[in-house]
């Protein structure tokens, strides 16, 4: 029974050390640039003695800051799986020859809305403050890998399909920098006005940014190509 206590102690003492770490990492990262904190800031903010505490939990910076994102991806995906099961003929990409304007605007808003319902929390403004950084990875939103967001890529996947058909008729390299921008276009606006939250009153309230934006990323997407 001895045996038993000590080991949940030292269980639970393990998942506050890396709660810990987590909290400090995000919040870090997201003021402080994930590429310019260094690992000691981190252990240190998390107020840990241990100097390998962050080698030991994640693997190191770049195992944390995945982490931080899978935290948050959790919630975002199911939002979006949901949004998309809600949309008719999106099982498959059969039929979407037909799918016009409002239709496309349906796929935009599912990427948007679940990233943009994190600005109405601190911890949650933190996390858009540092996908607004990630636009070095954003060209890759195609690639197949285990992290992957998988009903992020579902919608992407999806977007593609339609400005492949229709009145669109992209070309693949058009396409694939079409959405590789609208990525970037989403995660700045959104980190920009996490940033300023609590500063000052912003210019447009919460839904009005959030359609605004749908509107912009839809205009950017569905451009006449001149190339």
């Amino acid at each position: 029974m001895y045996r038993v206590r000590e080991h949940g102690q030292v269980t639970r003492k393990s998942t506050q050390t890396k709660e810990m770490l987590l909290d400090a990492g995000q919040r870090l990262f997201a003021n402080g640039g994930i590429h310019a904190v260094a690992g000691k800031q981190i252990v240190a903010a998390a107020k840990q003695k241990n100097a390998s505490a962050l080698q030991y939990h994640f693997g190191g910076r770049e195992g944390l800051l995945f982490a931080i994102i899978d935290r948050h991806n959790a919630e975002i995906e199911e939002e979006r799986r949901m949004m998309l099961d809600g949309l008719d003929g999106l099982d498959g990409l059969d039929g979407l020859d037909g799918l016009d304007v409002v239709d496309l605007r349906a796929l935009v808003a599912a990427i948007v809305v679940p990233f943009a319902r994190k600005l109405q929390s601190a911890d949650g403004r933190e996390f858009l403050m540092i996908v607004a950084q990630l636009g070095e990875i954003f060209d890759q939103w195609d690639a197949v890998a285990p992290r992957s967001p998988k009903q992020a890529q579902r919608a992407l996947r999806r977007i593609d399909e339609t400005l492949k058909k229709g009145p669109y008729r992209l070309r693949p390299e058009i396409r694939h920098e079409r959405v590789t921008r609208f990525l970037a276009l989403v995660s700045e606006a959104l980190g920009g006005r996490a940033r300023v939250a609590g500063r000052r009153s912003p210019t447009l309230a919460n839904d009005e940014f959030e359609a605004n934006l749908i509107d912009m990323a839809l205009g950017a997407l569905t451009a006449p190509s001149t190339t």
